[in-house]
């Protein structure tokens, strides 16, 4: 063997057995070089921001980059976006971005940004980093997405815990709220309020414990903020506030919006009697077109969500019957005049069926399993409901006994 020979093979024998050392120096080095922090981005003014968004910081001082990565995501431009969106396909995105960039961006707008260095080992650290990498890859950056189970706060949960081994898991304990519940918190006002309480049905009323609850940013900001790792250290390494910003109050149990849902109620209760007492020709017959679309169409759309989309929150809406849309049936005599006996006797016999559909929902609740906290509804239609039906014209002969009142018109 030539000298040139042995010195090839002398080199090759070296970088075998030199080659497991290096891999796993490198593995080490990458792992303990990085840094992890979870950024909580605080509620903002629009609707679709009231809670909150949260994502991960994952930074090489060493290697000079610094990416955040985050789940909350989608692309108008993306393939049949609003058929999807429409038919309750909601198609998220993992995007990576470079952090300054992105931190520079929420200066624009007035909400607060809270960044918590965690204490995490160079081995935990890596999994973070190579489960993130591997989610933001193009056959993995696109997942469905869901509002309670599968959303921007979840992955990050699932992503830390995968980490370190199911301790935030573990460490979780019962919860006395639901689903509805920790979503109503962050509800500022009474029409969204109403509305996304009137679409939601009863799958978002079972009690949740508190793992479910960190579907939500500010959970499971006050879960790193509390935890404490086995070896007594706290998950927190360190907190910066980048920006102060916008700080709503968020109590620890809901607003009770039923209140305001009952005055509604009452207006339209009024209202509609005056109608009855006092007719004021076209003006009373716009009265009952409107009352029928107030209370008809919502149930169309309903019905639609619950039957023929995915979005299953919507599924056995007890809403359904409260606002059904057979009463859409109603319009042809709403039109009618006043002067026709027929019109009003028919006008009123669908509002009497939808007042017995709308008190039928409140004996479903009285069968095993079956809980939908859909109280301000009630409180909202069923004064309407009834106001517009035979215990409206009832009510109305007992206060004016002298008033002879056939159904919408006098005799």
């Amino acid at each position: 063997m030539s000298l040139k020979q042995k010195t090839l093979l002398l080199i090759l024998i070296l970088f075998l057995s030199l080659s497991p050392l290096w891999a796993g120096t490198r593995s080490f080095g990458v792992g303990d070089d990085l840094s992890v922090s979870l950024m909580v981005i605080g509620p903002g003014m629009p609707l679709y921001v009231w809670w909150g968004h949260i994502g991960l910081i994952v930074e090489n001082k060493k290697m000079n980059w610094s990416y955040f990565y985050d789940f909350g995501n989608f692309s108008f431009e993306a393939d049949h976006f609003y058929r999807n969106f429409a038919m309750g396909r909601l198609y998220y995105l993992k995007v990576r971005s470079r952090t300054e960039p992105y931190l520079r961006y929420l200066t624009w707008f007035n909400r607060k940004v809270a960044i918590y260095d965690l204490n995490l080992t160079a081995g935990e650290k890596q999994a973070v980093y190579e489960e993130l990498e591997e989610g933001i890859k193009p056959e993995n950056r696109t997942y469905l997405y869901h509002h309670y189970e599968d959303n921007c706060s979840t992955r990050i949960r699932d992503t830390l815990d995968h980490a370190m081994n199911g301790e935030l898991h573990d460490a979780c304990g019962d919860y006395a709220l639901t689903f509805r519940d920790q979503s109503n918190r962050f509800i500022r006002s009474f029409w969204p309020y109403l509305l996304l309480n009137y679409l939601q049905g009863p799958s978002v009323d079972k009690k949740i414990g508190q793992w479910e609850a960190l579907f939500l940013p500010r959970e499971l900001e006050k879960m790193v903020q509390t935890h404490i790792r086995p070896d007594g250290t706290p998950l927190v390494k360190k907190t910066n506030i980048y920006q102060e910003g916008l700080t709503p109050y968020i109590p620890e149990i809901p607003f009770p919006w039923w209140g305001a849902a009952f005055l509604w109620g009452m207006l339209l209760f009024f209202i509609t009697l005056g109608f009855r007492v006092i007719p004021y020709g076209k003006l009373t017959a716009l009265w009952r077109v409107f009352s029928v679309l107030l209370t008809a169409l919502p149930g169309v759309f309903l019905c639609f969500m619950m039957f023929f989309t995915d979005h299953d929150v919507t599924h056995w809406n007890l809403n359904a019957l409260i606002t059904c849309p057979v009463l859409l049936g109603a319009l042809v005599p709403a039109l009618r005049c006043g002067k026709s006996a027929d019109a009003p006797r028919n006008y009123e016999r669908f509002w009497n069926m939808q007042a017995f559909l709308a008190l039928f929902s409140l004996l479903f609740k009285l069968l095993p399993g079956v809980v939908q906290d859909n109280g301000a509804v009630l409180f909202f239609y069923l004064p309407l409901i009834l106001a517009h039906g035979s215990a409206g014209t009832a009510l109305v002969r007992v206060l004016i006994p002298t008033l002879k009142i056939y159904p919408w018109s006098r005799k």
